[in-house]
């Protein structure tokens, strides 16, 4: 997510796989929403980003990704001071639900700023076209400290269901896993779309998949769980696992994951759906490894971060205090008395949560 002073990636850090930096235009955000204008025609600039802020620490890389991609050319320049260089443009994978995720192979060191651009290329008018995150990147492999050759999920009991990695065709992570034991958890956001089909979810988790691996370099998806916009729960790694989601924070730290983007300007709200998912992961990841529900995090208060958005940090003590209630047993309730109101706790996820 966007960050209110950049992350650099601390390679020398053990498990200090995280974002890069976020670029910035003129103080605002990366994420954006570009409609073509009525009258552009193929070989005009939709739109112009002009110079970036200059970035803190040196980059090897420009990413990027998006939804609508067709018709639209990205290209991209690098400069210092007065002097830029070349317009290049990206390399860019595009997926089943319309989404995209590109790379310019753009190298800086610090004060370096970033100017980018859109051309029509066929793109017809109107089209909407949203970007959802820019940031510049500096590679380095996921440390290794133990390398067993095959991790098994967990089989304590209770777990919630949860689309398998075979089922969202997941590719086999790059290298060995380093086994760690779960003890905390930390609510992030993916920054992108918020799928509520399963087709679109899957792709989704492709996608993301695809940006970690090629575009970062990690070994694999970065977090543990995802939750799509139907609350339908996706395994990323293994939970038992080192995961690659926060800042120097990733042994033990399990990373749960909303599909979407929760901050201005995209400003999507979390579906009820998925904050009932989000409490039973919870629950059962309390009862299954013992992480206590009122310890969870967000990623913004682990690092210089706005993840995982607004709109999903302002709900986590109604996460907090909806997991850490006991589970209800199941079967008939006794009678209540005439004329006794009734007394059912009920966590309604649609309205704030203003106490039991």
């Amino acid at each position: 997510m966007a960050s209110l002073l950049p992350i650099l990636l601390a390679a020398s850090s053990a498990f200090a796989a995280d974002q890069g930096m976020q670029v910035y235009f003129k103080g605002t955000t990366t994420a954006r929403r570009i409609v073509v204008p009525a009258l552009s025609r193929p070989g005009d600039v939709i739109h112009d980003t002009g110079p970036s802020m200059p970035l803190p620490a040196a980059f090897d890389s420009i990413l990027f990704h998006g939804r609508t991609q067709a018709g639209v050319g990205f290209e991209a320049r690098a400069g210092l001071g007065a002097a830029w260089g070349p317009w290049v443009g990206p390399e860019i994978e595009t997926f089943s639900n319309g989404r995209f995720w590109g790379k310019f192979r753009l190298a800086g060191t610090a004060g370096t700023s970033v100017h980018l651009r859109l051309v029509n290329r066929g793109v017809p008018p109107s089209r909407v076209i949203d970007i959802f995150e820019i940031e510049a990147f500096l590679r380095a492999r996921e440390p290794v400290v133990v390398t067993p050759s095959r991790v098994d999920l967990s089989t304590r009991p209770g777990k919630p269901d949860v689309e398998t990695r075979q089922e969202w065709n997941a590719a086999p992570p790059k290298y060995d896993y380093t086994l760690t034991t779960p003890s905390r958890i930390t609510i992030h956001n993916t920054a992108g779309a918020q799928p509520e089909t399963l087709e679109d979810a899957r792709s989704e988790m492709r996608l993301i998949q695809r940006y970690h691996q090629a575009g970062r370099g990690w070994n694999d998806i970065g977090y543990h769980f995802l939750i799509d916009g139907a609350g339908r729960l996706f395994q990323g790694r293994p939970e038992n696992v080192v995961g690659a989601h926060v800042l120097s924070h990733n042994t033990g730290n399990i990373g749960i994951s909303f599909m979407g983007n929760y901050h201005p300007p995209i400003n999507d709200q979390p579906s009820p759906a998925q904050l009932k998912a989000a409490v039973e992961l919870i629950r059962w990841l309390d009862e299954a490894y013992g992480i206590a529900p009122e310890t969870l995090v967000g990623h913004r208060d682990l690092g210089k971060t706005d993840c995982p958005g607004d709109n999903i940090y302002s709900r986590l003590p109604d996460l907090r205090k909806a997991a850490a209630e006991p589970v209800p047993p199941p079967g008939p309730t006794a009678p209540e008395l005439p004329g006794a109101p009734a007394r059912v706790r009920r966590f309604d996820f649609a309205r704030p949560f203003t106490g039991w």
